[in-house]
């Protein structure tokens, strides 16, 4: 991914809200059907993960972007921005 499209996604996911919620089960796989149906209806989605997992925080984002499958954007703190291209479009829909 370039780099000044990955500066767009990350500075467009900073003003949403997160939409998915890693708790104390950690990342189960009805959640991660649930962030790609999040897939369907948009480009751009946050995932915060609780503090509990805070040691496990860069696994569970390798993770997510590897069985959504998904780009990951950035991570700060316990929030983390993915990406995925709507289907049937090369690159990221007009912000």
């Amino acid at each position: 991914m370039e780099a000044k499209l990955k500066r767009t996604l990350r500075s467009t996911a900073r003003r949403l809200k997160s939409r998915v919620i890693v708790g104390k089960a950690g990342l189960t796989d009805p959640l991660v059907e649930n962030i790609r149906r999040l897939f369907d209806g948009a480009e751009l989605v946050k995932v915060r993960i609780v503090p509990a997992h805070a040691d496990k925080a860069d696994e569970i984002c390798e993770r997510i972007a590897q069985e959504v499958p998904c780009e990951f954007i950035d991570r700060t703190g316990f929030v983390a921005s993915f990406y995925r291209a709507a289907v049937g479009e090369s690159g990221p829909a007009p912000l």
